[in-house]
């Protein structure tokens, strides 16, 4: 494997690897106390009205998510889709950041410990390695042969 290749392949699944450890984390501890998930998202105007579908969807996106990047057929869909609902939650604490610092982040776990400044920040990072990700994954080479078994085209049942 070429150098530029290696250097492709192990930064996509680094990423992967870093993806699907904070997709599953924050969807697990979202779960496990959902009350206060829930809770937590109603204390925002933007969000209060939707706070219980999203209590659920949130999670199970992020879960789905990490599917997607664990299973190599799915992966560059599962980078992309990680970028959009980074991306969304980007957005959601750039908002949250001008007009509602003092609110409680509704993210769960260590993350949750975060400054929104400092939560801005890793969003970022992590939307932008999810899109370089992204545009350079390559998905492994099958050995290409397909299956040379012949075909009976003609049938003799009459």
């Amino acid at each position: 494997m070429a150098p530029k290749l290696k250097i492709r392949f192990w930064f996509t699944e680094l990423t992967v690897a870093a993806l699907v450890a904070i997709f599953l984390y924050t969807a697990i501890t979202k779960l496990k106390d959902a009350s206060a998930f829930e809770k937590a998202m109603n204390h925002n105007s933007l969000l209060k009205a939707y706070s219980s579908t999203l209590t659920w969807l949130i999670p199970a996106t992020e879960i789905l998510i990490a599917f997607l990047l664990i299973i190599p057929v799915t992966r560059r869909r599962g980078l992309l889709a990680s970028a959009i609902i980074l991306g969304c939650f980007t957005g959601y604490i750039a908002y949250m950041l001008l007009y509602s610092p003092h609110l409680p982040c509704t993210c769960g776990g260590i993350i949750q410990s975060m400054t929104w400044s400092q939560h801005l920040l890793f969003n970022i990072l992590f939307t932008t390695i999810s899109l370089i990700s992204f545009f350079i994954y390559r998905r492994p080479k099958t050995s290409g042969r397909r299956s040379r078994t012949p075909v009976n085209i003609v049938s003799n049942h009459f």
